[in-house]
């Protein structure tokens, strides 16, 4: 789901002709490009060109061994040169045509084919290890070993069914058309192997590849398949041989094979209808093998172009476009264009391409042509085009558009979900915006040179300034699209888009006819959906937008107007000021300009009279100077490389040697001028009246990919009241700039200076700390810093800090670095981790998941693992943060789901502000409603205070300013109110969260609760009796609930419920049986009336439930004829105290239990 950024795309002419190969020397990144007679290096000091000594011969390639030593090879021999001074010392004679070189990974062994089929393996001074022939019978050592399983026929076929047993044999088709002949080698990334594709003779011309292991022993020979064609190298890291093939019905192909050479898939690269025109020149992978290029040539009308591929979930899809046309260099001519990539990007996030492209041009008035050669270099790195926006009004309200808009690019189109509302994974979508070239209809569509290709798509993130005059109901893209017909213009076609959520139609277009927009999975009513399209004319509004300023307008003809072979000058880096303010990168790093668009939201036409622009900042003069691709690495020639903005409407400037410089936007706008951003050798004290919007200037190690400002807060004075579901109140305390260099890991970090305290530069310089080595990914919300490492860990880190560490930023930089170690129990492999080791501020994830989106003002956040597939998980920082928001609005159905649904412990409800919620009781009942919902909150209700237990990592401080003062129990006190309330409200309905409330009781009250069930029996409504029956036998066990049953002295009510908690009756019936007939037999039992038999009975109940106190009292009122009875358990359980406070002081019956105590 990632798209490839175009960071940078400079050029550099070349003296020379039809460039044979381009490398890059592994040790000191120099750019080596092979011409017929000569050999250029373009390296940091600039470019030396070298001709070779002792042969006549054209030169076919060259690679750096170990420079100045380099390997070349020419028509018929191979032979090591030494550079400087130019002298061959090593040679071999091939005595015959040269056909294909490649030299190892490791830069030891070298394959050879020649033109009599041999294949030589050379080393690296060039000694033959082994040579044989190409043309060689046999499959090779990885010969299928057959099992007795049948024909391959009839063996199971996949989708192709049962017809595939059928199917005619394959009728060789030529490909000559298409097919040049040549013979191609490739070596797999570890050096053991190597493949080698060619034109077999022997099976009527087809295109084979076999497979040799490094020693050149034949593995694995491909089967015979029809229209291969030219174009082989090896993934790295997946080991999948790649290669080009045309299938009648499916266009142009890029197949696969395994390393045993049996297929293993592919795709279509170009459409049946267009792919007759085109040819693939070159396949190559970057050392990652996570982005595929593919250089294919075109005839008449049909220019030459790279395509960058990669690969999600097993789709691919087309991430950039390079359309090279020769209509846009005079009339010229490319005669050979060669590609390498740069295999010093360590990250897989990172990449670099370079292009030797040889033109022939005419020139004007003359018969001659200028035969030269242009190096290209495209910069790129994979990020997320995702939405996370906050903004920020004069009143401090903190405002989200919660959408989680994520767009991808594939091709012309670009595939859009909001994944606040529904994760669709990968290569699914929800809708998609189709882009045509201007004046094409849809039939022509599939046209490869009319088709536009998206370059990127820029979404607002993060915070955003002032936003209190902009709509919040849609949400603003930036898409950039180029095509072959683009040539006349400058900048890529810019189109501004606003995005609604839901739509009643499935296609719709706009801009007429230009985007097209399909709605393809999902809810329509929650499927991205745009409202108004306006194309932006870039060139109208940057080519001559500064006409005063002699000294831009200079660097704008030289830089713009001077196009290279892609056609345009890209625009990158886009950083959004506000919803329709945004900021970007022009001229390859020379230029930063401004675009505003906020009269395009009410725009009822497809126009962009409204919108303006203009450059706010160019590179210093030394930066617009740099003589070569590689130069730029010094500091001298900085060129700018990333921005971000600041929820103050601050930029922060990134330039490639790593130094960020902080402007004011507005003290820019404020002046019509485009202010030079000076290196620091050119910067003095004498200048300083031309630096007036510059703030502060920060020192980061290296560059980064990635800058991010978020703002930090004071605890004390961080009160967050949330007024809806997408507003809260918050003053930040101070600025954060982070910058992450993704091929390191490190992420750096720096505290801005208050723009009120900066009106003027700082000469002291602020330098960035290294606040972790491991980071993978990063993305801000309100209150959190969320990041990945590659310790396979999230970490949630507060943005809320103490007054003391806000006030020193040395110490609020060291406290961010300590929120973001690794619990040291985490790496006690002999120490089992705590319960709750991560609940705070951690959470587990797959080994390299990075983040795609978070959704502000929830707790999602959504994780895309390596091979395509998403995860949506839910941190517990996040969760217990967003619980605070609900319970201080009092949003009590909200928090009690999310609690259930992330098994939060229901006890927070309370314990978070007790005085608030037992003050809200009633609101509680009514908002809740369920009263299963109740029920469970009420069940796992405890004693202890969960803020100083379970959560008092994250709630042990705020919670000290709500902690109740009352000293009652805390469960009498909250089942008491609860009573109160669900009596007053509907008893019947909350009968079960009644009967739990005297559950929970200290000590429990059951006999209360089955009382009321009890009436509940009597009236019929027995389906409630069961429920709540069966609700307290969660609480107390089938002997407990009979016995507080026999304790109401209700033999049937008892016997009801010894019988429906299934007891064993051996267990009731007897004592029941007992029990029925004192009333039943008065005289066996010594009772003269029916009422003496019953307080009989009661007595018996009572000392069987060893209520003894209670059944004296019973056996006092059951006649005189149990007074020696009565004696006797006054004086077996010492109840002289009971008996003395019941009988009267005067009567006869008195005078025992006195003497018996005085005894």
């Amino acid at each position: 789901m990632r798209n490839l950024n175009l960071s940078s795309c400079g050029g550099l002419w070349l003296e020379g002709h039809n460039a044979r190969h381009i490398s890059l020397d592994d040790c000191s990144n120099n750019i080596t490009v092979s011409f017929e007679r000569s050999i250029k290096v373009i390296s940091s000091t600039g470019i030396n060109t070298y001709h070779a000594q002792g042969t006549q011969q054209e030169i076919h390639s060259c690679f750096a061994i170990s420079p100045p030593v380099y390997l070349v090879a020419s028509s018929n021999e191979i032979f090591l040169w030494h550079l400087l001074n130019h002298q061959i010392y090593e040679k071999l004679d091939l005595n015959t045509e040269l056909k294909a070189m490649r030299i190892s990974p490791d830069l030891s062994k070298t394959v050879v084919i020649t033109g009599d089929g041999f294949i030589h393996i050379l080393s690296s001074t060039l000694e033959i290890i082994s040579n044989f022939s190409l043309y060689e019978e046999g499959f090779g050592s990885a010969l299928p070993v057959s099992l007795g399983w049948g024909k391959k026929e009839t063996q199971f076929h996949g989708s192709e069914g049962k017809e595939a047993a059928l199917a005619k044999p394959t009728v060789p088709v030529s490909n000559t058309q298409y097919d040049d002949g040549r013979f191609e080698i490739a070596w797999r990334d570890d050096g053991l192997y190597f493949a080698v594709s060619w034109i077999d003779p022997l099976t009527e011309n087809r295109r084979r590849i076999r497979v040799y292991n490094d020693t050149g022993e034949l593995f694995s020979t491909t089967e015979i398949t029809n229209m291969i064609s030219p174009g082989l190298c090896w993934r790295p890291r997946v080991q999948l041989i790649t290669t080009a093939q045309r299938r009648e019905g499916r266009g142009l192909d890029i197949i696969f094979f395994e390393s045993n050479s049996q297929r293993h898939g592919e795709f279509e690269l170009i459409g049946d209808e267009s792919e007759k025109f085109y040819q693939v020149e070159s396949i190559m992978f970057n050392p990652t093998g996570s982005i595929l290029a593919v250089l294919c040539s075109g005839t008449q009308n049909h220019p030459w172009f790279i395509r960058l591929l990669t690969c999600s979930n097993y789709q691919w899809s087309i991430k950039q476009h390079f359309c090279i046309a020769d209509n846009s260099l005079n009339d010229s001519q490319i005669s050979n264009i060669s590609l390498t990539w740069d295999h010093h990007a360590y990250s897989a996030d990172l990449s670099a391409l370079y292009c030797a492209i040889s033109i022939n041009e005419s020139l004007p008035n003359d018969n001659q042509v200028n035969r030269k050669t242009l190096l290209q270099c495209w910069k790129m790195n994979n990020v997320y085009n995702s939405s996370c926006i906050l903004t920020n009004s004069n009143v401090n309200i903190i405002t989200s558009l919660n959408s989680g808009l994520v767009a991808v690019i594939n091709g012309n189109t670009v595939e859009m979900s909001c994944f606040a509302y529904s994760v669709i994974p990968p290569p699914m979508f929800a809708t998609r915006l189709v882009f045509y070239s201007n004046g094409v209809n849809q039939s022509n569509k599939t046209q490869c040179n009319f088709t536009p290709s998206v370059s990127s798509v820029s979404i607002p993130s993060l915070w955003l300034g002032n936003e209190s005059d902009s709509p919040n109901n849609v949400m603003p893209i930036l898409i950039q699209t180029v095509d072959c017909q683009s040539s006349k213009n400058v900048f890529p076609n810019t189109y501004f888009i606003t995005i609604t959520n839901g739509t009643s139609l499935e296609k719709e277009s706009f801009c007429n006819g230009e985007v097209y927009s399909e709605w393809h999975n999902g809810g329509k009513n929650i499927a991205p959906w745009p409202k108004t399209v306006v194309k932006i004319d870039m060139d109208r509004l940057f080519i001559e937008c500064n006409g005063n300023d002699e000294s831009l307008n200079s660097l704008i003809l030289t830089e713009l107007k001077q196009k290279n072979t892609c056609l345009f000058s890209p625009l990158s880096c886009f950083a959004w000021l506000s919803l329709y303010e945004v900021l970007f990168i022009g001229a390859d790093g020379l230029l930063l300009g401004y675009l505003n668009m906020k009269n395009l939201y009410s725009s009822d036409d497809d126009s962009d009279g409204n919108a303006n622009g203009r450059w706010l900042l160019r590179a210093s003069s030394s930066a617009q100077e740099f003589k070569t691709l590689l130069e730029r690495n010094n500091s001298k020639f900085a060129r700018i490389t990333t921005i971000c903005c600041t929820i103050d409407r601050r930029v922060c400037v990134q330039m490639s040697n790593g130094t960020v410089y902080i402007y004011s936007v507005q003290d820019i706008l404020n002046n019509n001028y485009c202010y030079e951003i000076l290196q620091m050798n050119e910067f003095n004290i004498d200048n300083l009246h031309s630096y007036n919007p510059l703030n502060c200037i920060i020192q980061f190690p290296s560059n980064c990919e990635q800058l991010l400002c978020i703002p930090v807060f004071d605890e004390y004075n961080y009160n967050i009241i949330q007024l809806n579901s997408s507003i809260i109140t918050v003053n930040y305390s101070a600025l954060i700039l982070f910058g992450f260099n993704k091929s390191t890991h490190c992420l750096f970090a720096a505290v801005l200076p208050k723009q009120h305290n900066t009106g003027h530069f700082q000469q002291n310089n602020i330098i960035a700390l290294n606040i972790t080595d491991s980071c993978s990914s990063l993305i801000g919300l309100s209150e959190f810093l969320i990041v990945t490492n590659v310790k396979k860990l999230l970490i949630c880190v507060s943005l809320v800090f103490n007054v003391s560490q806000i006030n020193d930023p040395n110490s609020l930089l060291k406290e961010l670095l300590s929120r973001l170690n690794i619990p040291s129990e985490l790496d006690a492999s002999t120490r089992k981790p705590p319960r709750n080791w991560y609940n705070d501020n951690l959470h587990p994830i797959e080994s390299g998941a990075i983040i795609v989106t978070a959704i502000p003002n929830d707790t999602k956040v959504i994780l895309q693992m390596p091979r395509g597939n998403l995860e949506e998980i839910h941190p517990r920082a996040l969760v217990l943060a967003h619980l605070s928001k609900l319970l201080n609005n009092k949003q009590y159905e909200q928090a009690v789901k999310m609690m259930r649904r992330h098994r939060i412990n229901f006890n927070l409800l309370h314990d978070y502000n007790p005085n608030l919620f037992l003050s809200n009781v009633k609101q509680f009942l009514q908002s809740i409603g369920d009263p299963d919902l109740i029920t469970l909150f009420i069940s796992d209700l405890v004693e202890e205070d969960v803020t100083e237990t379970i959560y008092h990592k994250f709630y042990s401080k705020s919670s000290e300013r709500h902690r109740s003062t009352l000293k009652t129990s805390k469960l009498d006190r909250i089942t008491d109110i609860l009573i109160d309330e669900m009596e007053k409200h509907n008893p019947t309905k909350l009968i079960v969260p009644i009967i739990t409330c005297y559950a929970k009781k200290v000590p429990p009250n059951y006999e209360a609760g089955l009382l009321r069930l009890k009436l509940l029996h009597e009236n019929g409504d027995i389906n409630t009796w069961n429920n709540g029956l069966r609700h307290l036998q969660y609480f107390a066990t089938p002997i407990e609930l009979y016995k507080v049953a026999l304790g109401t002295y209700d033999l049937n009510f008892a016997t009801i419920m010894a019988q429906r908690t299934q007891l064993d009756p051996k267990e009731y019936l007897a004592e029941l049986n007992e029990l029925n007939s004192i009333t039943n037999d008065l005289k066996k039992y010594q009772c003269d009336t029916m009422e003496e038999a019953i307080a009989y009975q009661q007595f018996k109940i009572d000392h069987s439930l060893k209520k003894y106190s209670k059944a004296v009292l019973h056996l006092i009122d059951s006649g005189s004829k149990h007074k020696a009875e009565l004696l006797s358990y006054v004086k077996a359980y010492h109840l002289y105290a009971q008996v003395t406070e019941v009988i009267p002081q005067n009567s006869e019956e008195f005078k025992v239990p006195c003497r018996l105590i005085s005894l």
